[in-house]
């Protein structure tokens, strides 16, 4: 599944790709639960389809 072909996933992508970092270099204060949440919801569409 490129994402170069939808927007939505590149948006999805970017979401989850910016969570990941602020957690792992340890700016977990800066994110909100909405933002969390989300992640979490595109984390799962990306391994399950």
């Amino acid at each position: 599944m490129p994402l170069s072909f939808s927007i939505a996933d590149g948006l999805a992508a970017g979401i989850l790709t910016y969570v990941l970092i602020k957690i792992l270099t340890g700016k977990k204060g800066d994110l909100n639960s909405i933002l969390i949440g989300l992640a979490v919801i595109f984390l799962g569409k990306f391994v399950l389809l």
